[in-house]
């Protein structure tokens, strides 16, 4: 009994430095996504039941041309919570954020308890490993990051359910996890492969086939079509074999990202570098050995099941399943990133000097993320972030050009929108990153354009 108290103690100890880290998201603002998901959104903001249910994710109705297919009525509901219930303050959604972020951690020392392979002491490592990476910075200062929070937690206590046998409430949770987000469709089909149940099997099929009819019933494309898709990720405009280079790419950069968790960027960053990638460039050949290493590691049988959840949840983020995802961005790879690092501390663990390496890991990543965080406190220091970290991403420079308006400068917001027009411009080419620096915003007006004027040449400028 008091073993069992002393493992709960570790484990709400490390819950809470976890939350802890993003706490300061409570004075934060709503930001960049939340315009739409929650602001603007007619459902979250009203009280009928037919807008909030019948309407996609960022608010827009069935059948308009400029909707996103995403169809998200589980977390826009706990939006609406958050609105009439909690009152509507920005400090309420980014509450309700850090509470589901704890619950979700939780869930995960439930999860490896059943899962087996790990002891204590290597549980509390492995969660804490997931928790402080840099890489997730943007989910839980991000109100719009609910949805991956609500998809991981719903998606981790259905594995749960189905390793302890428990079927019948598989398929609720399961529909849960499905209707918070889209992308969760592979790991619910995974899910029996790990769990060995028939029943888990035919109530994996229940709630997929559930899930896309209702879809189906609603009229909700399942590819992005609204105006300006395509130049968020070119690879949405090619063929398969054309996508594998840009997917290798994809790898890399995901796995730099996580191990290190510099030059992060919110959403759409990688619209700038995956088009331009070739299979005989670096990167694509170092994903290339890093997938050829995956696919290997799955013979050894007590790496199966973590890559085996980690492919399946990786999938839809990978760039080679494109209509899955418009766009790739850090925030997708949230629930893969716990597969992946419970993978390493599988094939890591009872190894003493590997257990101080993790500790400093987590230490280092806590200590970055506590920083990159900070660019989610307004949409000010969120667009001066994206543009100096990845100056050709045009949605930054579109952000960035919506503050400056808001301040009244003029001249800053017309630069930006040039520079979008020129991102866009280079369409299907992808412009290289340091081609229009963040730099130049220092200069006079007129030398901006100027130099812009000098890279893109008379015609095109």
């Amino acid at each position: 009994m008091a073993l069992l108290r002393r493992e709960r103690l570790g484990e709400g100890a490390v819950v809470a430095a976890a939350v802890a880290i993003f706490a300061p998201s409570l004075g934060y603002s709503l930001t960049f996504d939340d315009l739409g998901t929650v602001v603007e959104h007619p459902g979250v903001q009203g009280s009928s039941l037919r807008d909030l249910l019948l309407r996609d994710f960022w608010g827009h109705p069935f059948g308009d041309p400029n909707g996103v297919p995403t169809y998200r009525p589980v977390v826009s509901a706990t939006y609406w919570l958050d609105r009439h219930l909690g009152g509507g303050a920005p400090w309420v959604f980014h509450a309700t954020n850090l509470v589901v972020y704890g619950l979700l951690l939780l869930a995960m020392f439930r999860l490896l308890r059943a899962f087996g392979g790990l002891g204590h002491r290597a549980r509390l490592l492995m969660v804490a490993g997931f928790a402080s990476l840099a890489i997730h910075a943007d989910v839980v200062p991000s109100v719009t990051g609910r949805a991956e929070l609500l998809a991981a937690l719903f998606c981790v206590l259905a594995l749960d359910l189905a390793l302890r046998g428990q079927w019948r409430w598989f398929v609720p949770v399961s529909l849960l996890a499905l209707f918070a987000k889209e992308s969760t469709v592979p790991l619910v089909l995974a899910i029996p492969l790990v769990a060995r149940r028939r029943s888990i099997a035919v109530g994996s099929v229940v709630a997929v086939s559930g899930a896309l009819l209702a879809r189906a019933a609603m009229g909700l494309p399942f590819r992005a079509r609204h105006v300006g898709a395509e130049a968020d990720n070119v690879l949405l405009a090619r063929g398969v074999a054309a996508r594998i280079p840009g997917a290798l790419d994809v790898l890399t950069r995901y796995v730099e990202h996580t191990l290190t968790g510099l030059d992060l960027s919110p959403d759409y960053h990688y619209a700038s570098v995956v088009p331009s990638a070739s299979l005989w460039s670096v990167r694509p050949l170092v994903g290339l050995a890093l997938a050829i290493a995956l696919v290997a590691a799955l013979a050894t049988k007590r790496l199966r099941a973590p890559l085996l959840l980690f492919l399946a949840s990786y999938a839809v983020a990978s760039s080679l399943i494109v209509p899955a995802s418009a766009v790739v961005a850090d925030r997708l790879f949230f629930l893969p990133s716990f597969f992946l690092v419970l993978a390493v501390a599988i094939a890591l663990r009872r190894r003493r000097v590997v257990a101080y390496g993790a500790l400093a890991f987590v230490a280092a990543q806590s200590a970055l993320t506590v920083v990159v965080s900070r660019m989610w406190r307004d949409e000010r220091s969120l667009s001066v972030h994206i543009v100096s970290n990845y100056p050709v991403n045009a949605r930054g420079r579109d952000l960035r050009a919506h503050v400056a308006y808001l301040d009244g400068d003029v001249a800053m917001t017309a630069w930006e929108l040039v520079v979008e027009a020129a991102i866009y411009n280079a369409f299907p080419r992808a412009l290289d990153r340091e081609a229009i620096p963040a730099s130049w915003e220092s200069l006079p007006p007129g030398a901006r354009l100027d130099k812009l004027r000098a890279l893109l040449g008379p015609a095109a400028f």
